[in-house]
């Protein structure tokens, strides 16, 4: 019997492998770097909340000396701590307060030869050399969007579960919490809701029915709420339910820390009778 013959790959068919090989990398690679690339950005604008949460820090330890200004802020020593509070590698090149000179206003933070730029007077954190974001709403457009969200069927009916099952009394949901705030917040994402720069509370009214939504104009933190910053509000009170806002209000609060299920949980602490009515 004659022997079968191994029969190897043709010259057309290795070339149309070797084709289909190159199209398929050159779909895939730069899909994969751009991945890459978001991936390292993002890891960069984390690295810069780091240090706007430990510069906003330095501020308020410096305020408490009675010693708070660009001269101080900005020393060498004073850049270099707020690193440290970051929990950073990076170099703090710049940094100043803003125009009412209480706040963090710019910094520029370099990392693996990015820098990082937050611009108080944007409400933004980017990397240096892309194109300037636009200005980030103000709070009263903030407080405007979630609102809205709220009073979305979706989350009107997880808030309203929610309460029920509590029972009556003042009860809360704060944007830091441990609780039904993790789901809420994951609908805002799918909202389109940026809560990166804000933080809220909703609380029940007790014995008039309805709820209050409060948003603030900056993240709330465990630094934040251990010194007791002041923070600005927005404050909307419903009638029973969310069928309509009865007043709309704006004014300071408090953050300031408690205890949830053994969990340090940051809040605002509000007082209405410092709140001036709005339009």
């Amino acid at each position: 019997m004659k022997a079968k013959k191994n029969r190897g790959f043709t010259l057309v068919e290795v070339i149309v492998v070797l084709v289909i090989v190159a199209i398929l990398a050159a779909v895939a690679i730069p899909t994969l770097l751009g991945f890459v690339r978001e991936a390292r950005r993002t890891e960069y604008l984390e690295e810069g909340r780091a240090v706007l949460t430990g510069a906003e820090t330095q501020v308020l330890q410096l305020c408490g000396r009675d010693a708070l200004s660009d001269e101080t802020l900005g020393a060498e020593d004073s850049r270099r701590h707020i690193v440290e509070l970051a929990g950073t590698q990076g170099d703090l090149q710049i940094i100043r307060l803003d125009e009412a000179g209480g706040r963090v206003g710019y910094f520029e933070y370099a990392v693996d030869g990015v820098v990082v730029v937050y611009d108080a007077s944007l409400s933004k954190m980017y990397i240096k050399g892309e194109q300037t974001p636009p200005p980030a709403p103000t709070l009263e457009e903030q407080a405007e969007k979630l609102r809205l969200a709220f009073e979305s069927e979706t989350i009107m009916k997880t808030v309203r579960d929610y309460f029920d099952s509590k029972g009556s009394g003042l009860n809360t949901i704060d944007s830091e919490g441990p609780n039904i705030a993790k789901t809420l917040n994951g609908l805002f994402a799918q909202a389109g809701i940026d809560l990166s720069d804000t933080s809220y509370r909703v609380y029940q009214n007790p014995g008039i029915g309805g709820y209050t939504l409060n948003v603030a104009d900056r993240k709330l933190t465990g630094e934040l709420a251990d010194a007791g910053a002041s923070v600005t509000i927005v404050q909307y009170v419903y009638s029973a339910g969310w069928s309509a806002v009865t007043s709309r209000s704006k004014g300071p609060a408090t953050a300031a820390m408690k205890s949830v299920d053994g969990v340090g949980v940051p809040y605002l602490v509000i007082n209405a009778d410092q709140l001036t009515p709005l339009a």
